[in-house]
């Protein structure tokens, strides 16, 4: 039998896939994006469509307990055109592949 617990609070989630769909539509780039949810950032890359969303870095909180996870992000990133650049801080910092492309007017 379940327990309820008094004065609970439901939470309504929702992936980062519909909340960036919900504020900013399809086909947006961020310059940067910063990803730190305590172990849920392999589920939340998971679940963006990176054919409608692009950024120009990405950091990820590494997990140093969780070494396969750290490397499925890698995976993922790599394989969405982005490019491991170092892991710094507890963070694995990224690069988009076409960097030079999309910031070619500020590059001199």
């Amino acid at each position: 039998m379940k327990k309820k617990i008094k004065n609970a609070k439901v939470i309504k989630c929702r992936t980062l896939k519909n909340v960036l769909n919900e504020t900013v539509g399809d086909h947006f780039h961020f310059d940067f994006f910063s990803l730190d949810i305590e172990g849920a950032e392999y589920d939340a890359l998971m679940s963006i469509d990176f054919s409608l969303v692009s950024f120009g870095v990405i950091f990820v909180e590494s997990d140093e307990h969780n070494p396969l996870k750290n490397m499925a992000v890698r995976t993922l990133l790599t394989s969405v055109g982005y490019t491991f650049i170092k892991d710094h801080n507890r963070s694995y910092w990224f690069v988009n592949n076409d960097f030079g492309r999309i910031y070619e007017d500020l590059i001199h």
